[in-house]
Formats: C-alpha cells, structure tokens, sequence
C-alpha cells in the first residue's frame, strides 16, 4: 500500500526495498509487519453475561476510510475500520468485522445477502492503486448513526441498556415446533423494510466461549411459537449454549437475511428482487415481489384454507407485498414511503383464500 504521493505505507529496507519493520507469523503463515499509519492493534475490554474479557482489535486507519466509518456509525473517535478476529488467517485479518458491517461483501461470511459499500471502495483507493467511483456503492444500513457505544459495547451490554429493545440484535430463538409437529420459522422485516429477516439465535451444538455468553441474569431469551401472545420466555438451563449463528458477529444474534437454494432455485429475502417469486403452489401467503414491494409483518402465520381445512404456512410473520400509501397525518411513518394503519386484511387468489387478520403496513395493492 501507498500514499497519495506514491511513497510506501510501510517503511522500506533502503537495501531490498523490502517492508523494514520485521516479520509476523498468523496461523502458520509468515507476514510483513504492517506500519500505524494502515493497521493499528488495540485491546478492548468485552463485557458478556460471564465477566469482562479484553479482546484484541485490529483497525484498518486508511485516511479515506477513517473519515467514512466516523460519519456512518456517528463515532468521531472511531480510529478506523475494525478487521475480522474471529477464525484462522483465511478469515481474521483479512475481512472486515461482520458485527459492525453485516453484509458487506468483505465481511468473512455470506448470510443470505451481500453489498459493496463505500468502505470497501475507500479503502481500495487509500491503497494509493486505485480511484474509486462512489456512485456506484451500494448502501449499507447496518449500525448507521448508532454511536460510540455500538462500535465500542458488546452486543450484551447494549441488550442490557436498551431492555425494552434488542434491536438491532434479537433475543427470540425464531425456529420452533407448530401443531401438527412440522417444523416452523418465524420471520420479520429489515429496518428498511427491504427484505424480510430471522433472527439468527439458535441453541449451538457447544459451550459458547465465556466472553460470548450473552443471555441469562439480565438478558432473556423469547421462544417464538404459536401459543397465545407468540413467544414465551426460556429457562435459562441451556443459555451457555445460545447464540447467534454467525460467529463472525462475535456470536451477537441479529435479524438475519436468508436464502433458497436448490438446482432450480436462487432465492433470497428481498422483496425488491423480482427473482425471488415464488411459484404459486410454494406461496401460501400470496406474496408478490417487485420494485415496490416492501416487507410486511405477519403477528400470526396465513392460513391456507381449502375444502374447509386449514393449513398454517411453515415460515411465517413476514411477507413481501406492492404497497400504496395513505396519506393520512393521523398514521404513524416508518420512512418517507411508508406508512403504518391498523386494519384487518383478506388476500383472495383464483383458487385459494388466504386469510389474515391483523396489524398491516399500508394497503396492499394485489
């Protein structure tokens, strides 16, 4: 890497022109030690649910992408962009943190949806090889103007902060048995609206580190289900266990994007994407994907009903509809396109009927 004038990042040996500041050795592989002015090394104490551990960061302190990452998370003492610490060489060190950039394309793990934003275009063109076009980065939502204390805080001690809300992380293990013993997901929504979302808490097949033990004692865990209110509260028996799925979060559970992949399907969770329709035979709820189609909750699963039996949709309480919106000053606004009324809706197809009664965003244009 270089700067804007050409000259190296890392100082040189004048005799090789080699990096000059030594050797590191990562997992078996020998590395060039990099200089402060690209990479920096800090250690972070790490509260969970067990104590406080001190972590090792790294942080990427490019110009370019420095001033980026302090506008987007509103953390003006951010030092720059933190790498990923989890996993071996392939992984830490060289993606970016997934906690804080969740689907970046540069994060270690694709889950269920990806983006190449500003902060990978910025740190190209801070390598001194490349000019970045900015038009063309896709935005990313994620952690945008959540302050010091999202960057800094482990996903525990901001549930703890914020116990009237885990957002944006999630404490409802969303997977469950329904009625007839079939195997159910329950769903939601990004905070765009964009795409629907689960959350990706889930009991791991092992102890989770200490320092990534999140839940018990001040924070609970919500079991989704289909017993009056939707959710009940765990025993805390197996919460060492509990987690989110991704350990490249740091195990923090967060709303999730999600995919179906077989030979003749690639479908994922947004709604804009049109590719995602689903043949009318796998949608129970009648969903309709598209340019203007946003993500709608579903307090309880659509009912397929036929012949007089009714069956519940295995994914449930998200759906992906066309919306119009009512301009009335009375409803309550989620972003300049959509608008929030309380009214009960039925979805009638050719040859099923789909009832649904509950809270819905906008008047569905179906």
């Amino acid at each position: 890497m270089r700067q804007d004038n050409g000259v190296p990042r890392t100082p040189r040996n004048p005799a090789t022109n080699m990096p000059a500041l030594g050797l590191i050795e990562d997992d078996g592989v020998t590395l060039y030690q990099w200089g402060n002015d690209t990479v920096i090394q800090t250690k972070e104490p790490w509260r969970s649910a067990r104590g406080v551990y001190n972590l090792t960061r790294h942080y990427v302190v490019t110009p370019r992408l420095v001033s980026l990452v302090r506008a987007h998370f509103n953390c003006p003492k951010m030092p720059g962009l933190p790498l990923e610490n989890q996993g071996k060489l392939g992984s830490a060190l060289t993606h970016w943190e997934k906690r804080l950039l969740e689907s970046e394309l540069m994060t270690a793990a694709y889950t269920g949806s990806s983006v190449v934003s500003e902060f990978t275009l910025a740190f190209l063109e801070d390598t001194g090889w490349y000019s970045a076009n900015y038009s063309t980065a896709q935005p990313i939502a994620w952690g945008r103007n959540l302050g010091c204390k999202f960057v800094y805080n482990s996903c525990y001690d901001w549930m703890v902060s914020h116990h009237q809300s885990a957002w944006p992380y999630c404490n409802l293990a969303p997977k469950h048995t329904g009625p007839r013993g079939d195997a159910m997901l329950r769903t939601g929504c990004s905070d765009d609206r964009r795409s629907k979302r689960y959350c990706n808490l889930a009991e791991l097949s092992n102890e989770l580190p200490l320092e990534y033990q999140y839940f018990g004692g001040d924070v609970s865990i919500q079991q989704a289900g289909l017993s009056p209110g939707g959710v009940k509260l765990l025993s805390s028996e197996s919460f060492t266990r509990y987690g989110g799925t991704s350990r490249f979060a740091d195990y923090c559970p967060y709303p999730q994007a999600y995919t179906t992949l077989s030979k003749s399907t690639d479908r994922n969770s947004d709604c804009f994407r049109i590719g995602n329709q689903p043949v009318e035979s796998a949608n129970p709820g009648m969903e309709l994907f598209g340019s203007k189609s946003v993500c709608l909750i579903q307090p309880e699963p659509f009912q397929l009903q036929f012949c007089g039996r009714r069956h519940a949709a295995a994914t449930y309480g998200s759906g992906c509809y066309p919306v119009r919106c009512p301009q009335q000053p009375a409803a309550r606004r989620l972003s300049p396109w959509l608008v929030v009324e309380n009214s009960p809706v039925q979805l009638v197809a050719a040859k099923w009927i789909f009832l649904y009664l509950g809270t819905t965003a906008c008047t569905m244009a179906v």
